[in-house]
């Protein structure tokens, strides 16, 4: 169906008795459909969830026709989410067939009037009104008593009456476990889906590195939405706005045009993405750099690591490592045949698996339970879900996105220090499976000797891209309280979270795209075979 403009906030038409019992009724009942649809919903695959009211709030800004709800969703076989969705009403052929949660009953609509009712974020009145919670002084006469705008000081000057009145609404469409509107020329509002008591990462994250820390590569923190959760339970975080920052498309994209042209000859391509990714690797450790400064606030200020937090990474990563080894035993016979031989390779491997994850951290760092001279480091905040993803590339410059963490590990362990150098892992690691997605998307009828040329160039630039940007990281990371001084000691740190990376991985992709699992298989092998103390040469990487 197409979408006509949006109706305004004055014809947006109400039920006399604003959001009565069978209003909410209707919304429980056509939640569990309408979400396996949302591409923000965390558990399509599992089935039709169980849906409950945890938390509703009326909204005053369209005469209570909308409301901010929070329901627990219960997917079959899986503990229970509190999951965020805006209620609003609208005339029937106003949204998407996707953004309709379910028609109003012809005898609860106005006379001549046919209704729906939708996710209040698919109409552009409900963006403006909610922009101007933050937009006018005060939040004016729409702010709930439980619902907290807050700006910031960057956005503290544009409040006007009727500020968001006239903004330009547009909407994202890639992928994504949030939602993600573009408001006016220079702003990005973005929607959690998924709650936890407490302050989101992102939030958290976003304050203090554009705020104490002053670190310029990422987009400004410009103002936020919290919720006073039901009960006393503490805020909850429900959407930021952020400077809205012009690109080129994030580095994964970025990086895969270029690989295709450099696959087929194109050495200009190759060069100017190498050049581009040593730029990233001065720009993660600014970051790191910004995480390790002194503060006042616990949450930030730098721990040193001990001995104890080395065996708790290595008796973690053991564990995923035990899950990946026996979730190939079990799975081997559905994988290609590539990935089944590389699978008995690792498991005929599994008591070199288990030392090398014990000795890495172990081995040339610590004598009992002291470091060696120049192995020692501080935990500090990370990024957390470091990849090419996350990564807008902006005038040949790199501009660090999206610090919510992994959306499916607890916000504790979100909002939890770590060794910095895990963030360089994953874009190492991200960095061989752009590699590997553009050896799949060579021309299936290319020529051999073609195709052996292209694989080769493919090759070379894995191993290039992942020294140059070590290189630059290591470089800028000098004397920096997250990275150990001695560059073998950090090189030994990096290779052990490519390793709990590439674990992961094999699980991940064991569970939804076997036909990926040799990408995480073979950076598995060529850790067990990697002799040496180098970090950074063809370490495969998921860009999720």
């Amino acid at each position: 169906m197409s979408s006509p403009p949006d109706p305004s906030l004055d014809s947006l038409s109400h039920p006399a008795d604003p959001w009565p019992d069978w209003l909410w009724q209707l919304a429980q009942s056509a939640l569990p459909a309408f979400l396996t649809r949302q591409r923000w919903y965390p558990a399509k695959d599992a089935g039709t969830p169980q849906v409950a009211p945890a938390d509703r709030i009326a909204l005053p800004f369209l005469d209570q026709s909308a409301a901010v709800t929070v329901w627990q969703v219960t997917p079959p076989g899986r503990k229970p989410l509190h999951l965020f969705v805006a209620l609003a009403l609208a005339r029937a052929g106003s949204v998407m067939d996707n953004d309709v949660i379910a028609p109003i009953p012809p005898d609860k609509s106005p006379a001549g009037e046919a209704q729906v009712l939708v996710e209040g974020f698919a109409l552009d009145g409900f963006v403006r009104a909610w922009m101007d919670l933050l937009l006018q002084p005060g939040g004016g006469r729409y702010r709930p008593a439980r619902l907290v705008a807050q700006a910031s000081a960057a956005l503290s000057g544009r409040a006007t009456e009727g500020a968001g009145e006239h903004l330009a609404i547009r909407r994202g469409s890639a992928e994504q476990s949030n939602t993600s509107i573009r408001i006016g020329d220079d702003m990005i509002l973005k929607v959690y889906r998924r709650l936890e008591p407490g302050i989101n990462p992102e939030l958290e994250v976003g304050r203090f590195l554009t705020g104490e820390a002053k670190f310029s590569a990422t987009p400004s923190m410009l103002g936020w939405f919290n919720l006073d959760a039901a009960g006393g339970e503490g805020q909850q975080t429900l959407a930021i706005l952020q400077a809205f920052v012009s690109n080129d498309g994030d580095g994964w994209d970025w990086l895969l045009k270029r690989l295709a042209r450099g696959a087929g000859g194109d050495t200009a391509a190759l060069a100017g993405s190498l050049a581009w990714l040593k730029r990233l690797g001065t720009r993660t450790a600014g970051m790191h750099r910004a995480f390790a400064i002194d503060c006042t606030d616990p949450a930030f200020q730098p721990e040193p690591v001990g001995a104890a937090d080395l065996r708790a990474w290595s008796d973690d990563t053991t564990a995923m490592a035990a899950r990946a080894l026996d979730g190939l035993a079990a799975g081997r016979d559905r994988l290609p045949t590539a990935a089944a031989t590389a699978a008995d390779h690792l498991l005929s491997r599994r008591d070199r698996l288990q030392a090398k994850v014990g000795s890495l951290l172990q081995d040339g760092l610590v004598r009992g339970d002291q470091f060696t001279n120049g192995a020692d480091f501080h935990k500090t905040r990370h990024h957390g879900d470091y990849h090419l993803g996350q990564v807008l590339v902006a005038d040949n410059d790199a501009i660090i996105v999206d610090f919510e963490g992994e959306p499916m590990r607890p916000l504790a362990e979100r909002r939890g220090k770590h060794a910095a150098l895990r963030d360089v892992a994953g874009l190492l690691r991200s960095l061989a499976y752009a590699a590997a997605a553009a050896r799949r998307a060579l021309p299936a009828d290319l020529a051999a000797d073609a195709r052996t040329a292209a694989e080769s160039r493919l090759s070379q630039w894995e191993a290039e891209a992942g020294r140059s940007y070590l290189d630059a990281y290591l470089a800028a990371a000098q004397g920096m309280r997250g990275c150990p001084t001695d560059r073998a000691a950090a090189e030994r740190v990096i290779r052990f979270f490519m390793l709990e990376k590439a674990l992961y991985e094999i699980n991940y992709e064991l569970a939804n795209r076997p036909d990926w699992v040799a990408i995480p298989l073979q950076g598995v092998l060529d850790l067990l075979d990697d002799q040496g103390d180098g970090g950074g040469d063809g370490g495969h990487g998921d860009r999720s």
